[in-house]
């Protein structure tokens, strides 16, 4: 469990600042799409841009959810193997 944390802790917080970063320079650095424009309008594809905001609740919200997840998915695998027998495990490998 402790390892599933410190895992799960560092994937935020490197999501976070990577995430930030990329989309801070997509918000100064737009796609321009215009040059589809005929070839999308066909398939009803809008070509505006549109900024990315990244607010404070959504990294809070998003960096908990997936901390919950984490947590949540490395229970069952972590009381299965607090269950073995070590030397039991280690025979059947």
């Amino acid at each position: 469990m402790v390892e599933s944390f410190f895992i799960s802790l560092i994937g935020i917080i490197l999501g976070v600042v990577l995430g930030y970063g990329i989309s801070t320079y997509f918000k100064f650095n737009p796609i321009d799409f215009s040059t589809y424009a005929g070839e999308m309008a066909v398939w009803g594809i809008n070509t505006a841009i549109w900024p990315s905001d990244i607010t404070g609740l959504n990294i809070v919200a998003t960096s908990a959810i997936t901390f919950f997840l984490s947590i949540l998915f490395s229970i069952f695998p972590a009381r299965r193997a607090g269950k073995l027998n070590p030397i039991r495990a280690i025979r059947k490998l």
